[in-house]
């Protein structure tokens, strides 16, 4: 199978610098291929493959270079005849470039399965990170390069066989997917880079030089406490009054919890917009299960001192569901207050007025009867058993709270959200139940919360993905704040411990990626769970508290779960 990183013209090696260019082409030699390959066809040297390898060990003096934007996403740029390429890779394998002209013109990147002279030689560079997390066969290779990198000495021959057989079969074979789109590759915008969406924390390989107007200090971003996070909003928080029912919406977190970064976002989006001519209020907020996207919501109410609402998607959702919810009526529901016969022939008048309500101290028992027929038809026949009643999207669109709309690309019809379209705004009309309407309040948030990767998950209609001030995407959660999840949740502080749970959880993860295992679940709650039930018995049987709370989540089905308990848990545990 085809991919953009490895044409026909990247195996040609008689450009490359010496001695790597009087190397074979191929070799036959066990030793000089990778565990994927076991040795059953050649081996290729790439030579776009040694070419990152050069830039990716070459310090200040690489041609390419190599940044660390976040957690999940790498950019690399470098000189070309027409221009200066930049490119934005995603850990999820999403791409986006662009080649920048003298002029300051923002071009695409030819179809690289068509234009095969076009040297894909950054991107597959600004996969370098991900990969020696991904696969630890590439992070073995590339430690032996790097241990014998020496600008006066050649990188190991067998090595460099090695690694380029490794990358052709991943990519080729598709155990890493990237979206290039048949060969093309997604236009990456001007404003992202001249807004600062580009900004990077750390220089692996090279002299950036259109990024480097936007980098920021190589420090980590800073985390910012609950506490922290409300003196920062206190101006905008203090202008609200509300109930006591509404104060008990509001999540309450400790004054030291961390705010997550996508929470800071939202809320100073929104804040910060509020006297803009198009305030910020519709977010988008996807990413993978458990990651922790309904709790930074929660946080962000917390912060910003707003009530929170939230409205859970199903598969037949309609638009009707946002606007209006199906309750029982209490009024069918109560008891009939029917007094007996013997009641009302020895006591009209308390009777009739236990029946209406009303005091009538004439009333004869005829009367009575005729208050009781009319007490049966109203109650039992008239009254519906459920009412319609203003759901939780509207009550937080008119009284100005924040709402969290869950699971959105559950819903079947991709026509359903299209139909809320016209209340994106402050001051938007809303239709309500009793045929009045009402307007969007100015303060109210709506934060469309997904998750991703999921069979039942199903496409968005492009008018609503317009509809989003931003979208946020968390497709990985990196391993230090997995780890600070685990510690705050767990209270286990055993780096050995934690180290040894994450490297299992993460192997079965890929294990059960690689072989298309996807009717369970293994996210970051199943190893936060297993870390706790471990703690609770002691550490005494880690396999078994693995089994329990990872294998047997991550499938139903008694044979993968013995094929995860033998590929995996047997090796480590």
């Amino acid at each position: 199978m085809n991919s953009i990183l490895f044409s026909k013209n990247s195996f040609f090696t008689g450009d490359l610098p010496a001695p790597y260019n009087t190397m074979e082409e191929t070799t036959t030699d066990t030793n000089s291929m990778s565990e994927l390959n076991q040795g059953k066809k050649l081996a290729c040297l790439n030579a776009w493959v040694v070419k990152a390898v050069l830039n990716y060990f070459g310090g200040d003096t690489a041609e390419i270079a190599l940044v660390k934007i976040s957690e999940t996403v790498y950019a690399t740029e470098t000189a070309l005849a027409q221009g200066r390429l930049i490119a934005s890779l995603q850990k999820n394998g999403t791409i986006r470039a662009a080649i920048v002209t003298e002029a300051g013109g923002y071009q695409s990147l030819p179809n690289l399965l068509t234009e095969e002279d076009f040297d894909a030689t950054p991107l597959l560079l600004g996969f370098f990170p991900t990969l020696r997390e991904k696969f630890a066969e590439v992070n073995a290779l590339l430690e032996q390069l790097e241990g014998n990198s020496n600008r006066h000495a050649p990188f190991d021959g067998g090595a460099l066989y090695k690694l380029s057989d490794a990358l052709y079969r991943i990519f080729t074979e598709k155990k890493m997917e990237i979206d290039d789109k048949s060969g093309a590759i997604a236009l990456l915008d001007e404003q992202t880079v001249s807004l600062g969406g580009m900004r990077y924390h750390k220089v692996i390989c090279g002299k950036p030089v259109l990024l480097s107007h936007t980098a920021s200090s190589t420090g980590a971003t800073a985390v910012v406490s609950v506490a922290e996070a409300k003196e920062l909003f206190r101006a905008f928080s203090a202008q609200f009054q509300w109930t006591e029912e509404e104060l008990d919406l509001i999540p309450v977190f400790e004054d030291s919890f961390p705010v997550p970064e996508e929470t800071m976002k939202l809320a100073q989006r929104f804040v910060y917009s509020q006297n803009e001519q198009r305030p910020m209020v519709n977010f988008m907020w996807r990413g993978i299960t458990a990651y922790g996207k309904s709790t930074g919501v929660e946080v962000m109410a917390c912060i910003l001192h707003m009530p929170l609402l939230r409205v859970t998607c199903h598969s037949n959702m309609e638009t009707q569901d946002f606007l209006s919810d199906f309750v029982p009526n209490a009024v069918a529901a109560q008891p009939l207050a029917r007094p007996s016969f013997a009641e009302i022939a020895e006591n009209p008048a308390g009777a009739y007025f236990h029946m209406t309500g009303s005091r009538k101290e004439d009333a004869t028992p005829d009367q009575c009867m005729e208050a009781y027929a009319s007490l049966v038809r109203e109650t039992e026949s008239n009254v519906p058993r459920f009412k319609h009643v203003a759901s939780n999207y509207v009550k937080a669109l008119e009284k100005g709270y924040i709402v969290e709309v869950q699971e959105i690309s559950r819903i079947k019809d991709s026509g359903v959200l299209v139909g809320l379209n016209e209340y994106d705004r402050p001051g938007a009309v809303i239709p309500l139940v009793d045929g009045s309407h009402t307007r969007r309040h100015r303060n109210a948030v709506v934060v469309y919360t997904d998750n991703v990767g999921y069979h039942s998950c199903r496409l968005l209609d492009p008018s609503v993905i317009r509809r989003m001030a931003c979208i946020i995407d968390s497709y990985d959660m990196p391993k230090k704040k997995v780890f600070e999840r685990l510690s705050m949740n767990t209270r286990v502080e055993e780096q050995s411990v934690l180290e040894t749970c994450y490297t299992v959880w993460s192997k079965l993860r890929e294990f059960c990626q690689d072989k298309g295992i996807t009717d369970g679940s293994i996210s970051v709650s199943e190893l936060e769970m297993w870390v706790l039930t471990a703690k609770l018995d002691g550490f005494s049987d880690l396999k078994q508290d693995c089994i329990e709370c990872v294998v047997a989540k991550g499938s139903n089905d008694m044979e993968e779960q013995a094929a995860m308990i033998s590929s995996v848990v047997d090796l480590y545990l």
